[in-house]
């Protein structure tokens, strides 16, 4: 059984993502809040429901469907928060996904201050626990201070408020790229959910890219892909790829489109590194200048 609390005593929120790696559609954040007095009395009860939690990578799509209203019926409050890939464009992906944790985090913060007033008391989120190693602060609206926060590597596999709100975050992403299915299924988005696989690889080479619904990465510039649109490919690339995932399809699409020309492919690969480069010492010189509000969050 996962551990119930990461610091006993104060209301504890989990939070966790689905959707950082795929190639397309948006990614989904959750937040969950356990009561105290709920988790004991499922404990004394030898839940099956709380034995089989854990981290939804773990469990089979059933179990995962069958934990969802599970979870939704007897945690304290819970929220799942979608950003999109309009977004992700905007932003990146990392910090997407942080957004949405804080939104989520909103909304159950909100649900625990209201029960908290019929009880007389007021208390919202006291503590929060995010899977994986990164978080910005969070300050909870009319507060001052952001809430004590920690990271926990894995921690949709220790810590049920997290694995709780994996399922969520993955049961609600699902749902979302089943409906997106049914508009585009020449990407068999119901199989592979936007993730990169061999599969979702061959159909955007043969289909191409043309869906409002493909994220990319921030600070990519379409004029970047000059040299491919003049080899023909402006109407697959509406929208780039992520960086990572450009090198890969592009380097296929390039070879083909000019007839097995290496040598063009390997120019166009080496642009794409240095521009790599120069948009990551941009980023470093701004993250570390005197002039960044925000210096104290982005190291």
């Amino acid at each position: 059984m996962l551990k119930a609390y990461y610091t006993q005593g104060v209301v504890e929120a989990g939070c966790d993502e689905a959707g950082r790696g795929p190639l397309a559609g948006s990614v989904f954040c959750a937040a969950v809040v356990w009561d105290a007095e709920r988790l004991d009395q499922l404990m004394a009860e030898g839940c099956d429901e709380l034995m089989l939690l854990n981290d939804s990578k773990q469990l089979t799509e059933h179990q995962r469907n069958l934990l969802r209203p599970w979870i939704e019926a007897n945690a304290k409050a819970w929220a799942v928060v979608e950003v999109t890939a309009e977004e992700i464009d905007k932003i990146n992906i990392l910090q997407a996904s942080l957004t949405g944790m804080r939104r989520a985090l909103d909304a159950v913060n909100a649900k625990c201050k209201m029960l908290a007033q019929r009880a007389s008391v007021a208390c919202g989120v006291q503590h929060v626990i995010v899977d994986g190693n990164k978080w910005r602060p969070w300050i909870p609206e009319g507060e001052i201070m952001a809430v004590p926060a920690d990271t926990v590597v894995k921690g949709d596999g220790k810590y049920m408020s997290i694995a709780a709100a994996s399922i969520l975050a993955k049961t609600y992403r699902d749902e979302y790229m089943l409906r997106l299915h049914e508009e585009y299924p020449q990407y068999g988005w119901n199989h592979n959910m936007g993730y990169p696989t061999a599969e979702h690889y061959a159909a955007i080479r043969e289909y191409g890219i043309k869906t409002p619904i493909v994220a990319c990465t921030a600070n990519t510039d379409p004029s970047d892909f000059d040299e491919y649109t003049a080899a023909g490919m402006n109407d697959i690339l509406t929208k780039p790829f992520k960086k990572q995932s450009v090198y890969d399809i592009l380097g296929v699409w390039i070879k083909k489109i000019k007839g097995g020309n290496s040598e063009s492919s390997e120019k166009g690969k080496e642009k794409l590194s240095h521009k790599k480069e120069a948009d990551k010492a941009k980023r470093d010189a701004i993250y570390h200048s005197d002039s960044n509000p925000y210096d104290w969050w982005c190291r």
